[in-house]
């Protein structure tokens, strides 16, 4: 017993799915311009928890993406209206704003995107934006996403 006082009328799971989806990079959280690199990401959907990732992400095109703007990747489902996520990401030669040494995918409430956020220690955040990727060989090597939607 964990101590908790919750109580379940059911064990059984309700809502189980497992899928692909097509991962574009774009200019901004809505709307905007998008990426010509795309790739096939994996999820896992249990309930109203999403777990999903990709892999190879490579020679990111930004030809056509603002500069100045960050960079907002496609999730399979629209988040929760209280975003909440936790992610890894692994990427190779992308230039981190600010002395970033920490990258994470992030998801706001609501949105149907996710954002590459850096920080540091004693350094303000900030969303890895256009530029930061080179457009000849910058990759997101793997990338790992766990976010809740609201259905």
């Amino acid at each position: 017993d964990a101590g908790g006082s919750g109580t379940s009328s059911s064990n059984s799971l309700d809502s189980y799915e497992e899928g692909y989806w097509t991962v574009n990079m774009y200019d901004a959280v809505s709307g905007g311009n998008v990426s010509s690199t795309s790739v096939i990401g994996r999820y896992t959907k249990i309930g109203r928890q999403v777990i999903c990732s990709f892999d190879a992400f490579n020679n990111v095109s930004t030809s056509g993406l603002t500069a100045g703007n960050g960079v907002y990747f496609t999730l399979p489902f629209t988040a929760s209206s209280t975003g909440r996520s936790v992610g890894s990401v692994q990427l190779d030669t992308v230039n981190f704003p600010n002395n970033g040494t920490m990258v994470t995918p992030t998801v706001s409430d609501s949105q149907s995107r996710a954002a590459l956020n850096t920080s540091a220690s004693g350094a303000t955040d900030f969303t890895v934006k256009v530029q930061d990727f080179n457009g000849t060989s910058s990759d997101v090597v793997n990338w790992t996403l766990s976010y809740r939607t609201s259905a």
